[in-house]
């Protein structure tokens, strides 16, 4: 006698749905067509990548402010140590620069007096030969406002307070003498062993990061 199954007794077929939502929580989904569904549902964020550029974007920006330090160009420091603002540069409660001086028996070759560029600065530039041969640069009663990067320069172009001469001094030739040794003082700088002072013309006080000069001298 053979037993024949009726509907009810053959096994059921069970389908499970494509995108089940016990996978939901694991973080897991469908593989096949129903994937697309699956990005599209919102499960997987899909401003993740915005997300990650915003955070490059924030720890490039941050790195470059340590670097540059663009707020160095809009402060100075006054003789208590605080922040203040640029409208003058004041006379300096203590010498930055150690208080040097040219010997009294250097042999003056040129002078100028230091006008404002982009940033408020004053003093004199004194050029004087030494007994031995050597050449040193004086800034006498200096100031100006902090800056980053700034550099003592000999150039060969002309000083122009207005605008248009404030990026000029690095376009011909310059000799870089050393870098500012402070913002105000007194301050000798030897020039570079075989200097050639023919043709150069001026004195910049030069800001290297941004290529612009903070202050200038005319050599007469």
């Amino acid at each position: 006698m053979v037993a024949r199954l009726t509907e009810h007794d053959r096994p059921q077929q069970v389908v499970l749905d494509e995108d089940p939502e016990f996978l939901r929580p694991l973080g897991r989904g469908p593989r096949g067509p129903s994937a697309a569904r699956w990005a599209r549902s919102g499960d997987e964020p899909a401003h993740r990548p915005i997300a990650w550029v915003v955070v490059l974007a924030l720890v490039a920006g941050t790195i470059g402010l340590c670097l540059f330090q663009p707020w160095l160009l809009f402060t100075r420091a006054g003789g208590d140590g605080a922040t203040r603002g640029t409208e003058a540069a004041a006379p300096a409660r203590r010498d930055q620069g150690g208080g040097a001086t040219l010997p009294a028996n250097a042999t003056p070759i040129a002078a100028g007096t230091i006008l404002t560029n982009f940033r408020p600065t004053s003093g004199t530039v004194k050029i004087a030969r030494l007994p031995d041969g050597r050449v040193q640069l004086a800034l006498v009663d200096f100031a100006t406002v902090e800056g980053p990067d700034l550099r003592v320069w000999l150039t060969d172009q002309p000083v122009i307070q207005d605008e248009t001469g404030w990026h000029v001094f690095d376009d011909g030739r310059y000799v870089e003498v050393g870098r500012l040794k402070g913002n105000r003082g007194n301050q000798v700088y030897p020039l570079p062993a075989g200097t050639d002072l023919n043709g150069l013309r001026s004195v910049a006080i030069w800001c290297k990061r941004f290529s612009i000069g903070f202050g200038a001298a005319e050599l007469r």
